[in-house]
């Protein structure tokens, strides 16, 4: 049997040949991560806000323009879900206050991720001491947006609602595109 040799650096990315971190470099890796996430979402967001805007003035919503703003749509798509909830069920959900705070809680992410004089070391102790509130307010943001996605199906496309939002859930890119089936009947 023959082995396979993986050849590694002797120096690893963002370490000097001492070991020692090199300063920014995290912050650096970050921020190209997220110049990249931008770029390949915008057309994705672009869609969804398009999509969000035209459901939210076919049901009369008075601040459905602040679907054009990043984390504004999260609103609006909230303020849909809360409409179809009221309609069905009779009863108030909350999800147009819930959703806008993934936005909150993301801003938050990046500041302490990037903020000067933050080193791996310092971002990995945070981890390690608060780990389990970040993962289960990430889970829970994810969870009332597809929720709230689910109510907005259900609003226009009632027999495609449940293959959509597991689509969505599975494989996001379509999303938008299931959206703007739902804004065709507005």
């Amino acid at each position: 049997m023959s082995s396979l040799i993986i050849f590694l650096p002797a120096v690893d990315p963002g370490r000097d040949e001492m070991g020692n971190l090199i300063p920014g470099s995290f912050t650096a890796l970050i921020l190209f991560l997220l110049v990249v996430n931008i770029l390949l979402n915008l057309p994705v967001d672009i869609l969804s806000s398009y999509a969000a805007f035209r459901i939210g003035r076919g049901l009369g919503l008075r601040s459905a323009w602040l679907a054009w703003i990043p984390g504004g749509s999260l609103w609006v798509m909230g303020c849909i879900a809360d409409d179809y909830q009221k309609l069905v069920k009779g009863r108030k959900s909350y999800l147009r206050w819930i959703l806008p705070l993934n936005v909150v809680w993301a801003v938050f992410l990046w500041i302490i991720t990037t903020t000067e004089g933050a080193s791996v070391e310092t971002i990995l102790a945070l981890a390690d001491r608060f780990l389990l509130i970040p993962v289960l307010l990430s889970i829970g943001g994810i969870v009332a947006a597809y929720i709230a996605l689910y109510r907005v199906y259900r609003y226009s496309v009632k027999e495609y609602a449940v293959v959509f939002t597991v689509i969505g859930v599975v494989y996001g890119v379509p999303t938008p595109f299931f959206l703007l089936r739902a804004a065709k009947d507005w």
